[in-house]
């Protein structure tokens, strides 16, 4: 899974990242709206950025680093990461419940290549390319659900328990 650049990359410091200036920005003439001093905006970025680094690393450290943990800590900290970045409205989240449709192109166009089914490209992909693109798709899914306000775990056991509770009693694991 691949995110989007910020939209203005502002260094620890504070300072432009990029190294634009307001003149060079094209943001103000994107919106319609006149170029304004942007000195006040990187700082607030910044501050916003140093913020988010925090919460992000606390995250990661609560649940801690290997193991099971570390998939639902991660997931909570890129939706962190993606909020301070792209913001919260809905038509970020729209983005981010469509990446899932772009994942799962990923997984096709994978597994066409592991088929070689593009008689020109041949085979091009083998099942780890197709089990990490499926992966992608899996932790998308969990960073869509942690951006709705939810939590990704919690709503993976109770969709776990919905499709136990399908299968025959026989079959069942032991609870």
């Amino acid at each position: 899974m691949t995110a989007r650049p910020a939209p203005h990359a502002v260094a620890a410091d504070g300072s432009s990242a990029t190294g634009s200036s307001p003149e060079s920005d094209d943001s103000s003439r994107e919106s319609g709206l006149p170029p304004t001093d942007a000195a006040p905006a990187d700082a607030a970025l910044a501050d916003a950025a140093r913020t988010d680094a925090a919460r992000t690393d606390a995250a990661l450290a609560d649940a801690g680093t290997a193991g099971d943990g570390r998939v639902w800590a991660t997931a909570r900290a890129f939706r962190l990461w993606l909020d301070a970045a792209n913001g919260t409205g809905d038509a970020e989240l729209t983005c981010r419940v469509l990446k899932l449709t772009e994942e799962a192109g990923e997984v096709a166009g994978a597994w066409i290549g592991l088929l070689g089914q593009n008689p020109r490209k041949g085979v091009t992909h083998t099942r780890d390319d197709v089990a990490a693109e499926l992966a992608d798709v899996a932790f998308t899914a969990l960073v869509a659900i942690e951006s709705l306000g939810l939590d990704a775990r919690t709503v993976l056991d109770n969709c776990a328990d919905k499709v136990h509770a399908r299968i025959a009693p026989a079959d069942r694991l032991p609870s």
